[in-house]
């Protein structure tokens, strides 16, 4: 079954990727789509783009309900999300890759609307720069995490690969999908 995986847009940052998301929300009603995380973007936006992004979400969590999942960006202390379809199971993977201290210390320093720094824009502009490559540690944690749920495929948001990355670490299969609308098989 073909899927279509949306990721990373960071709705309302100054790193957005850019498309119309009412149209967007509105031509994915009827595909089969999971949002992955990280769509809008509540930390890094300017405080005038609260309203459409609270529009925004309330539209994605009415229409497509378990299949808008949150990442790191809509709201740290919601509880973690993930949905199954065909035995694979599609999660925004901060919650597997940071350690308990990052997570803290990433939900104390949460804070709608409060814009981005030339910094943390400089970060950004540098890790689109270089594609991202899974790591070892994260291929374990990743795959850990898969077998103990009872599964041998996850496919995950969060880490900004330039194109959708196939890893395989102790026989379950890692799909890593790209900032934006991907296509999978689940």
């Amino acid at each position: 079954m073909k899927v279509t995986v949306i990721s990373d847009l960071h709705k309302g940052a100054s790193y957005e990727v850019k498309c119309d998301m009412d149209l967007l929300i509105e031509q994915q009603k009827r595909i089969p789509t999971v949002w992955l995380g990280d769509n809008l973007d509540f930390r890094n936006c300017k405080e005038e783009m609260l309203p459409s992004l609270d529009s925004w979400y309330i539209q994605l969590k009415t229409y497509f309900g378990k299949f808008f999942l949150f990442g790191n960006h809509e709201d740290p202390t919601l509880i973690p999300s993930f949905v199954v379809i065909n035995k694979t199971i599609l999660i925004h993977s901060h919650l597997i890759l940071w350690h308990k201290n990052k997570l803290n210390q990433w939900a104390k320093m949460f804070r709608r609307g409060k814009g981005t720094s030339l910094l943390s824009r400089l970060i950004n502009w540098c890790r689109e720069l270089n594609d991202r490559e899974m790591k070892e540690e994260e291929l374990e944690k990743l795959s850990t995490y898969a077998l103990n749920e009872g599964y041998r495929r996850i496919c995950i948001g969060h880490v900004h690969p330039h194109q959708i990355l196939y890893c395989h670490h102790n026989g379950v299969e890692i799909i890593v999908v790209p900032r934006g609308i991907s296509e999978i098989e689940c």
